[in-house]
C-alpha cells in the first residue's frame, strides 16, 4: 500500500487531500494500491479513476472513509477508461437539443467526458452517452437509461463557447474499492450527486462499502462482472 500524504479528519485540508489522492491515481501503474488510515478523508471534487487495477481500501466501514465537501452536483467517486483528445463543441440547436463538431468520430452508444466549463446545459467534468444524427452533429444523454428510452439532454444555448467532449475508451478493468465508507457533507449539499459512478468497467468489485448523503449513491452502467458484496 502507498502513503500518499492524505491528512485525516481535517475539512480544512480536502483540497490538499483531493490533489493527492488525484494525482497518486493519474500516475498508478496496474497493481496500484491505496490504503486509507483510520479517520475521515475530506474531498472537495469528484475524485476520477482511469487506470486498470487500482484498489482502494481502508480498516473497516466504521473506521476509514472519504467524505466529499464539493458543492451541489459534485459526487464521490468516477470509475472510467482514459478519454482520447477533447472535440471543440462550435454551436448548439436549441430545438433539435444537438450540438455541432465538425467532423466528429462519434457513433451512437460511445461514451464522452465534458470539460472544465459548464456550458449550454452541459455539465463541467462529467460523463454523457452519444447519438450521432449526421457527421457534424450529436445529442447527449446523461445516463445509460435516457440513452436506451430516448431522452436527450437539453440544450439551452446556441453558444458553447468552451465546450469541449472526448471519447471515454472501451473499459477499465478490475477495480476495487473495501473496508471504507463514501459519505457526502451535508454543507456541500447533495443535490444531482452520485456517490460512486462506474462507467464501463469490467470486473468492478466493491467489498464491505458503505456509500450515504448522495441523492444516488451507485450508478454502474456498460462494463460487465460486477461485485458487489456488503454493500449498505
Amino acid at each position: 500500500a502507498e502513503e500518499i500524504g492524505m491528512v485525516a479528519d481535517n475539512v480544512g485540508v480536502a483540497g490538499a487531500n483531493t490533489t493527492a489522492l488525484q494525482d497518486y491515481l493519474d500516475a498508478a501503474t496496474g497493481g496500484a494500491r491505496v490504503e486509507l488510515g483510520k479517520g475521515s478523508y475530506f474531498i472537495n471534487a469528484t475524485i476520477v479513476v482511469e487506470n486498470d487495477n487500482i484498489t482502494i481500501a481502508g480498516q473497516g466501514v466504521g473506521d476509514s472513509g472519504l467524505v466529499a465537501t464539493g458543492a451541489d452536483g459534485v459526487g464521490g467517486i468516477l470509475v472510467r477508461p482514459t478519454t482520447s483528445a477533447a472535440q471543440a463543441v462550435t454551436s448548439g440547436d436549441v430545438g433539435a437539443n444537438t450540438l455541432e463538431i465538425v467532423g466528429h468520430n462519434l457513433e451512437d452508444g460511445d461514451v464522452v467526458l465534458s470539460g472544465d466549463t459548464a456550458v449550454a446545459g452541459v455539465a463541467a467534468n462529467t460523463i454523457y452517452y452519444v447519438t450521432e444524427t449526421d457527421a457534424d452533429n450529436i445529442q447527449l444523454y446523461a445516463t445509460q437509461r435516457d440513452y436506451e428510452t430516448s431522452s436527450p439532454l437539453s440544450i439551452t444555448s446556441a453558444t458553447t463557447t468552451d465546450l469541449t467532449l472526448a471519447k471515454v475508451g472501451d473499459n477499465n478493468r478490475n477495480f476495487q474499492m473495501s473496508d471504507m465508507s463514501l459519505f457526502k457533507n451535508a454543507a456541500g449539499g447533495a443535490t444531482n450527486s452520485t456517490g460512486m459512478r462506474v462507467v464501463r468497467a469490467l470486473n468492478p468489485v466493491l467489498s464491505n462499502f458503505s456509500i450515504s448523503g448522495f441523492v444516488s449513491a451507485l450508478d454502474i452502467e456498460g462494463g460487465q462482472g460486477h461485485a458487489v458484496d456488503n454493500f449498505r
